[in-house]
């Protein structure tokens, strides 16, 4: 009943089976850490360098490890329209495209859209860290925003006069997203592009989910709603994962280079378009923030370099 096309390489399951478990459990740490601590505090420049890194990840493993994988079975597939219609970039500028209406459009047409930036003159966003949108929760001089939590995880969060929409909406893009990248993780048989990805998605996860904890400290929402709302998203790229897997098995190569052409404009949205607009911000020294922009996009070249599989 099942393709060969679904059969992977032991090592290759056994990573996947990592990603499933580590990926879930930083999600699910980063996210539960502002709900439940008394003493967590900030840190704008941490989040910042983190989230340039894992942009530049993302442009890497978009641009250099899934879209070359893609074009290379499409062309092969589709010949001479492919001469007249590059179908694996058209399918690239696709993804791009629906994740800036998802993001930028849907999102965003009431003032909701979802954002990343974490410096102290970055652009404005539903959700950034230590600030967020709508909220009239004060920070106190060492920036600690929490105190106020109670750490059994009983009654709401923080902020009774807080709504509880944007945290809903924030939590419906994130989880998108990190559906859609868990998939294209599940559809991964190359130890190497798997890897670039998963670093990829490690490195952005937990940012993305510490700002969902803090979206949802102030709300109206009880702490333990709001931890079963961080844990869905925590689950959501793994869940991904697992449809990534079994789409292999029921899907040909060249959907599955369909997939992975599209997922990689995806990529190229998170990584240039996204994250970058918000992290380098005019008016302060973006040194630091371009050197581990470089760095994330410097190492998933050089794994390409040396996980080449001439298939």
């Amino acid at each position: 009943f099942f393709s060969p096309f679904c059969m992977l390489a032991t090592d290759v399951v056994w990573v996947k089976l990592g990603a499933f478990v580590s990926i879930f459990l930083t999600g699910l740490a980063a996210g539960a850490l502002p709900l439940l601590s008394h003493t967590c505090t900030k840190s704008p420049a941490v989040l910042s360098v983190a989230n340039v890194f894992a942009a530049g990840v993302f442009l890497a493993v978009g641009v250099c490890h899934l879209l070359p994988e893609a074009a290379q079975e499409i062309r092969a597939a589709h010949g001479q329209l492919d001469d007249r219609f590059p179908v694996a970039f058209l399918l690239f500028i696709g993804g791009y495209t629906v994740i800036l209406v998802i993001d930028r459009v849907i999102f965003s047409a009431d003032g909701h859209g979802h954002g990343h930036g974490h410096g102290p003159t970055a652009a404005p966003a539903a959700v950034e860290v230590g600030k967020v949108t709508n909220s009239s929760t004060p920070l106190t001089a060492n920036g600690n925003m929490y105190d106020d939590i109670n750490a059994n995880c009983e009654g709401p969060v923080a902020n009774p006069g807080g709504s509880q929409i944007p945290g809903y909406i924030l939590l419906l893009a994130l989880s998108i997203h990190g559906t859609a990248e868990g998939m294209a993780l599940g559809l991964q048989d190359h130890m190497g592009d798997l890897l670039a990805l998963f670093v990829a998605i490690i490195a952005h996860k937990w940012a993305e989910s510490l700002a969902l904890g803090i979206a949802f400290t102030s709300s109206t929402l009880p702490c333990r709603r709001a931890l079963g709302l961080v844990t869905m998203f925590a689950l959501s790229t793994p869940v991904g994962l697992l449809l990534g897997m079994g789409l292999r098995c029921v899907l040909s190569p060249l959907a599955v280079s369909y997939t992975l052409a599209t997922a990689a404009g995806s990529f190229l949205y998170i990584g240039a378009s996204d994250v970058v607009v918000a992290e380098f911000v005019a008016g302060r020294s973006n040194w630091t923030n371009l050197f581990f922009f470089l760095l994330g996009l410097g190492l998933m070249v050089l794994l390409k370099g040396l996980t080449h599989d001439p298939h």
